[in-house]
Parts: structure tokens; sequence; C-alpha cells
């Protein structure tokens, strides 16, 4: 029987779905259509969609948004570790973010590593767009199995054909997609605006991309003096910018060629729907039909909050049903237990939340919780017997220095620690707060302890929602044979 794969492709310009059949080792396109949404909203746009092309049939569902929902960084981390690259890239997207880190959604994949160290490349969206976005989809039938950045998999796909480094170039309305593969790994992701058409002559609109071309490739050192080994890859259409492209590519000494997907060996198009399929608009959807080349070697963001919750909608109503049943279960044994018995269980209930809730605040990266009393126990005589031994160059110890800055922070300041870094002469603390009174008051608790040799104050700054105070103390320590 064959796979059937439902891809879908979001960008500000359109929507477009190809609905795949794998058979043996073919992909055969069976349903296709576009649909422009310069004059519609992206809701009417789905609903217009949904009646040419089933979106809602069983198969796998995948979807790939433009990359102007999305905003990049290249970084380099300490460690290799995913686990770790994961809990830490808040902190270090914080800094450069304008938005509140805890409303994006965010995902990474490594370029490269060296060592104990690794160069990842990180996506985030608003969480309030992408929730928006799902919920759009699922009016229509559409639950996407995975989450991904329009034409990453065709750009792996045809570095492997190239069997080479490929700069690709992916054209759509207003924008270019821009994927660096090099050794088989996608070591930049950007995207590209071009001139709105009519503003520009076609001469000008394409020296001006190149000249962005150039900025982008030169400030991630993928363009050398020497001869270049890459081959430039484009998709889409390039009728205005195939003079500067041709110019480009001789002054790099390198190749460039247009590919249409659907030419590669073992694809397969209906013959009813060859008049309808339009490669430059449709490859980048159908591309997602293509298995992935290796494990995190694309971005997904399918995950974490948004990850989805497989056969769960076919149960709803018997859960709704058993929901109730037990509702009434429970109501009549509450009337015979009596009004002690009643009491009784709700204290329990809220001593149990507020314990939960105590250790979910302390070990967020723990997920399962079963015994929170035990498991935080064990975490404790972790921490002990890890820094038991454990001094700085000044004589303190990590345990004890936590200890003293706890006990010095009276518990009534409304005060959110959300990082902390130990030094061998000084203790970094950045959080929030309520005022810049608080900020001023935490400083003075702080200066009062013979561990502290003087307490700064090194920034303090309204939080973007306005509703709070950022700060950042640095503590610098006594040493004790002073």
């Amino acid at each position: 029987m064959a796979e059937i794969i439902i891809c879908l492709d979001i960008t500000e310009d359109a929507i477009t779905a190809v609905r795949v059949e794998r058979q043996a080792k073919v992909l055969v396109i069976v349903e296709c259509n576009s649909v422009s949404l310069h004059s519609l909203t992206l809701e009417e746009g789905l609903a217009r969609l949904e009646k040419m092309v089933d979106l809602s049939s069983k198969g796998d569902s995948r979807l790939s948004l433009g990359g102007e929902f999305f905003s990049f960084r290249n970084l380099s981390l300490p460690f290799v570790d995913r686990k770790k690259i994961r809990q830490v890239l808040p902190y270090e997207l914080e800094s450069s973010s304008v938005v509140d880190p805890e409303k994006l959604h965010m995902d990474f994949l490594v370029s490269g590593t060296g060592g104990e160290e690794a160069d990842i490349i990180a996506a985030v969206l608003e969480k309030d767009i992408f929730s928006g976005l799902l919920a759009s989809l699922n009016a229509v039938g559409f639950d996407p199995d995975s989450v991904e950045i329009r034409s990453g998999r065709v750009a792996l796909h045809l570095a492997g054909v190239l069997r080479g480094d490929c700069l690709f170039l992916d054209r759509y309305g207003s924008q270019v997609g821009l994927f660096f593969v090099r050794d088989g790994r996608i070591v930049l992701v950007r995207t590209l605006s071009l001139e709105p058409a009519g503003e520009k002559n076609g001469s000008d609109r394409g020296e001006l991309f190149i000249r962005r071309l150039k900025q982008t490739l030169i400030a991630a050192r993928l363009t050398q003096s020497q001869k270049n080994a890459f081959t430039i890859c484009f998709f889409g259409d390039s009728s205005d910018l195939d003079d500067a492209l041709s110019r480009f590519a001789d002054s790099e000494g390198v190749e460039v060629k247009k590919y249409c997907l659907t030419d590669q060996p073992l694809i397969k198009i209906d013959p009813s729907l060859r008049k309808r399929y339009n490669s430059e608009v449709m490859d980048a959807a159908f591309s997602l039909a293509i298995k992935e080349k290796g494990k995190n070697s694309l971005l997904n963001f399918r995950r974490d909050e948004f990850r989805k919750t497989k056969g769960s909608v076919p149960f709803r109503g018997m859960y709704l049903k058993m929901g109730v049943f037990l509702l009434i279960v429970l109501a009549v044994a509450g009337a015979y237990l009596g009004y002690d018995y009643r009491v009784t269980s709700g204290r329990h209930t809220v001593l149990k939340q507020q314990i939960v809730s105590v250790f979910k605040e302390t070990l967020p990266r723990v997920k399962r919780v079963v015994n929170p009393v035990r498991q935080l126990q064990a975490e404790i005589n972790e921490l002990k017997k890890t820094y038991k031994n454990n001094e700085f160059a000044s004589g303190y110890g990590i345990v004890p220095l936590l200890a003293e800055i706890s006990a010095r922070i009276p518990p009534s300041y409304p005060i959110e620690v959300r990082r902390m870094v130990i030094d061998t002469d000084m203790v970094r603390m950045n959080g929030t707060t309520t005022d810049f009174n608080t900020v001023d008051n935490i400083q003075k608790e702080l200066e009062k302890s013979s561990y502290f040799q003087d307490v700064i104050i090194s920034s303090a700054s309204q939080d973007t929602d306005g509703k709070g105070v950022r700060f950042e103390l640095r503590l610098n320590l006594f040493y004790r044979d002073r």
C-alpha cells in the first residue's frame, strides 16, 4: 500500500499544497494547488485551498514556513551535548532579542563540532504567531507532524546530488531563502529581501541583491580570496536576477545551476497534473516528501509545548464520557464520606500541589515528577556530594555562598533569579523584580554580608512588557586570607 504524504508550504505571499504517494522508492505527485495571499487572509486562503486539495486525508503531514517567519543566529558554545545546548540557548539569545525569550519558540541544529565546542544555527519565532498558525491549520483538518523552514530538505538533497558544497538560493515573492551546505551540513540559514517591484529596475535590483548576498557570505566567512569550491543552486523565478548572478559567479569562480526538483530520478507527476504543476512555485512544498538525510540535520519546530499528541482525537468522545461518569461517582462518594473527610482531602490536595509546584520551580529540567520529596532530597544529596570540597580562591565554597545570598535576601522581596554565575572572585546574579527600589534594597542587604567586599548594580532596566525591572548584580568576594 502506498504511503501518503501531505506537504504544505506557507509564505507571506502564498500557500501551496502537494499530495504525494510513496510507491516503493518512487515519489508520485497526485494532487497539487496554490493560493495567493495578496488579497486574502491566511484563514481565507486555507479555506480556498481546502476545496482544491484534501488536507485532512490520512497520512504523514508536513509543513514548511518561509524564512520571513523566523530570525536566525549562528553561535559557538563550549560543549557539544544537545541537552545542555537546549538549556542555555534562551540565555544566549536573550541579549540579542527584543522579545522576552519566554515568548519565543526555538530550535537549533549543529553546523559543526571541534573537540569540546559546537557551532550551531538557532532559529526562533514568536509563540503567539506559531500557536495562531497551528490553530488556523487545525480548523481545516491539517495537523502537521513536522514544521520546518522552507527548502531546507531540498538544499541538503541537492548538496548530496552535487557531492560538494552548495549555496542554495530559493526565490519566492520578494524573498530569497539562503542555505549554505558544507560537508553535508547546513552551516548558514538566512532570508534576504528584494526591493519591491517597480522601485528599482531589474539591473539595480539584481545588483542590490548580490551586494547583500556578498555581505552575508563574508560575514559568515564562507568566501575566500582563492578559488571557491561551491556550486550556486537557484530555485524559483530568477529572470530579474540572472545577469547579476552570472557576474557574481564569475567573480567568485563558481558555477550557477537552476534546478527543477521533479526532473530528478524516481520522481513522477500524475499525467493529469502536468499542466497544473508549476515547479517554480510547488517544488518547495513537494521537497517535504524527500526523506531526511540524517538525524537532527533539519530544524523542526513541532517540539516541546507544540509537540503533536498522536492518537488523542479519535478517543476524545470516549474520554469525555468517562470524565463525566467519574465526576458523578466522585460526587456520590464525597457525599457519603462527609464534611471532615472533604476538609482533610482538600488540605492534602493543596499541600501536594504546593510540593509539586516548589519542586518544578526548583528543578524545571526534571519533567517526570513521581515522588517530589524523595526526588528533591536525592538532588540535594548529589549537590552536597559534588560541591562538598569545591572552594574558590576566595576560600568560599559554592553551597555556603548560595546559602549566604539566600539568607540575606528577605523572603518578602518579589525577586526571580534567572541566572547566576559564580567565578573565582565574584558572583554575577541576573534576575527580575517589581521596581528599582527593590533592586536598591537587595544591594543594601547583600552589602551587610561579610562574604562580599562590595555589591555593584551592573544594570537595571524596565522589562519589555513594562511590568517589572531586569537587573544584574556583581558581588565581589572577600579573600579569607586577607
